[in-house]
């Protein structure tokens, strides 16, 4: 299998991962888009939906050959994006290097509903990535994030949890 198929698997896996906890709680998952690219930008089209206690997440997942590949500006219509906390890992063995993360954009900073775009400026050799609109997340971030970068020179797994606004 190629990387660009295993880490697309993995991006999907950890997304589904999400989208099952999520679902147990009083969270619902609205609408998602995914991508990747080769060229150093991806754009992804998302059609942001009116609700309340939203949270944007973003899972990335560069693949590099040479120094761990890094994401240099990761906007959501225009609006800065922040980094997940403890949710950044990367693995390196010999010239390859994997590097995953998940970066947020919460409520009171979500532009207008509609059409948005997520502009991601990257260096690396090459990066999928999976966007996803979630309600009804309490927005304290007060995020699980689990990881685990021991399992193989060629995957990283990361995990995260959220809390319903309800709790």
């Amino acid at each position: 299998m190629d990387f660009k198929m295993m880490v697309t698997r993995l991006m999907t896996l950890l997304f589904l991962s999400l989208m099952t906890v999520l679902s147990q709680a009083e969270i619902t998952v609205r609408d998602s888009a995914q991508g990747s690219d080769a060229s150093g930008a991806l754009q992804l089209q998302h059609n942001l939906q009116s609700g309340s206690n939203r949270i944007i997440l973003v899972g990335v997942s560069l693949e590099s050959v040479g120094a761990i590949g890094q994401v240099s500006d990761i906007r959501y219509g225009d609006v800065e994006m922040s980094l997940v906390p403890n949710s950044l890992i990367a693995k390196q063995t010999g010239s390859y290097s994997i590097m995953t993360a998940w970066y947020q954009l919460l409520d009171a900073a979500l532009p207008a509903d509609g059409e948005q775009t997520l502009n991601l400026k990257y260096q690396a050799s090459d990066i999928t990535a999976v966007l996803v609109q979630i309600d009804g997340v309490d927005q304290s971030e007060n995020y699980q994030v689990n990881t685990d970068s021991s399992s193989s020179t060629s995957s990283l797994t990361s995990d995260i949890l959220t809390t319903s606004a309800n709790n």
